[in-house]
């Protein structure tokens, strides 16, 4: 047993192990009485029927919320629910640096904003990059999973590194994103490492995992078999899928088409368009940081089959009397029109409105979002009587894509390791 005032290295699992979901690791170096701590993940698990009445279910962060003031950060590996799920809920009670890459920082900031928490910094550590806190040396390492930049951490102390995965498959073709790291970990490998804290959903199962590119193959052949109207369900940050939905789409000639909205401009621009259809017809759709961050990921795997421009559309709500509607769209007409559609039409589809709108009029978020990555308004408003509400159709040059959700989609800069701070617009 090593003497009180030694130094060891422990690692405290809180949650997540021997469990699906729930990720809560805490790694301690220093001796008993002074350790220092970096936490990896604030995950949430799901409930279910042993659960009645109760949605999600966080880790039990007791013992190591009596010691916050000796957590010199917390690392998170990616962005799915039970690794970041649980950042908004306990961030208050641990108050410590936040890490992420670019895409789960973006995501992380939004679930802080949700909590009223939009002061926390999220500091964004590029692919590969690598942060100093107190003992511990913390390097990101490129894994492949169904999100964009999974990520294992290799922990170094004075004691020696430890390897923490975070959720990973090997995936030879992941479709967007790099692909696993082999050579780093190699090199971690040969460097010795004292041991592997590592995701193991199915290790008892025989067989390899399947690759996203096999996924987009059969699931292109299936749309293309189909005659009927087609409903796809899948994560939304799953990011390659939902491309490859978009690509299968696209080969099946499956398009947007309702309404009598104008086209031509679309038709005369010098380059490739994709059409990525209606992403939101209710106007009471509030992800407008999703959608964002899906036409970022869209962009830079059209941009890399030789497209030039996205397509789409957003909603804007008809309530009271349509008043603030015709104030946002008079806002688009003036300020956020394509330069290349040349003349403004009344809005002729769309009910008058009862009364101009009074006070301040909110632009809807989901627009906010189109309109923050660059995106511009190309065509006549369309009523759509059903959930009465005006679809504006926007246009997106993927060159001009905002570089805060480009940042690794469209450009890998990996000489810049100093971590940065996540703004959400």
């Amino acid at each position: 047993m090593p003497n009180k005032d030694t130094p060891e290295l422990v690692f405290l699992p809180l949650g997540g192990c021997g469990e699906i979901g729930m990720n809560l690791n805490a790694y301690g170096y220093g001796p008993a009485d002074d350790r220092r701590w970096i936490l990896v993940d604030l995950g949430v698990t799901f409930g279910d029927d042993t659960t009645p009445g109760i949605d999600l279910i966080c880790p039990d962060p007791e013992f190591i919320e009596e010691h916050a003031d000796q957590i010199d950060a917390i690392f998170l590996t990616h962005a799915h629910e039970d690794h970041i799920g649980a950042v908004g809920l306990l961030w208050p009670r641990l108050k410590a640096p936040l890490y992420a890459t670019p895409f789960t920082a973006h995501l992380v900031a939004g679930k802080l904003a949700e909590r009223g928490l939009k002061h926390v910094d999220v500091n964004v550590v590029p692919l590969e990059g690598e942060v100093e806190t107190g003992p511990f040396k913390v390097r990101y390492m490129t894994l492949t999973h169904s999100i964009p930049e999974p990520n294992a951490l290799a922990i170094t102390t004075p004691s020696g590194t430890v390897l923490h995965t975070g959720d990973w498959k090997i995936d030879p073709d992941p479709l967007i994103g790099e692909g696993v790291d082999i050579e780093g970990l190699t090199k971690l490998g040969d460097e010795g490492v004292l041991a592997m804290v590592c995701d193991s959903t199915n290790v008892f199962v025989d067989g390899e995992s399947g690759s996203e590119a096999t996924v987009r193959r059969n699931l292109i052949k299936l749309i293309d078999s189909l005659k009927g109207r087609v409903a796809v369900a899948t994560f939304a940050s799953n990011v390659a899928r939902v491309a490859t939905v978009v690509e299968a789409a696209r080969l099946a000639g499956r398009f947007y088409s309702e309404g009598e909205f104008d086209l031509e401009m679309t038709r005369s621009l010098p380059g490739r368009v994709m059409e990525i259809g209606r992403t939101c017809v209710h106007p009471d759709y509030r992800s407008g940081a999703v959608i964002a961050l899906l036409w970022s990921g869209i962009a830079g795997y059209i941009n890399a089959e030789g497209y030039d421009y996205l397509f789409g559309c957003a909603s804007i709500g008809l309530e009271d009397g349509g008043a603030a509607a015709h104030a946002i769209l008079d806002t688009i007409r003036d300020k956020h029109l394509a330069p290349s559609y040349q003349r403004v039409r009344p809005y002729q589809s769309l009910p008058a409105a009862d009364a101009p709108a009074t006070g301040r009029v909110r632009m809807p978020p989901l627009l906010k979002a189109y309109l923050s990555l660059g995106a511009k308004a190309c065509g006549e408003p369309y009523w759509d009587r059903e959930f009465n509400c005006a679809d504006v159709f926007m246009l997106l040059n993927v060159s001009d894509l905002h570089p805060r959700y480009a940042r690794h989609f469209l450009a890998r800069n990996k000489a810049d390791t100093a971590p940065k701070r996540a703004v959400l617009s």
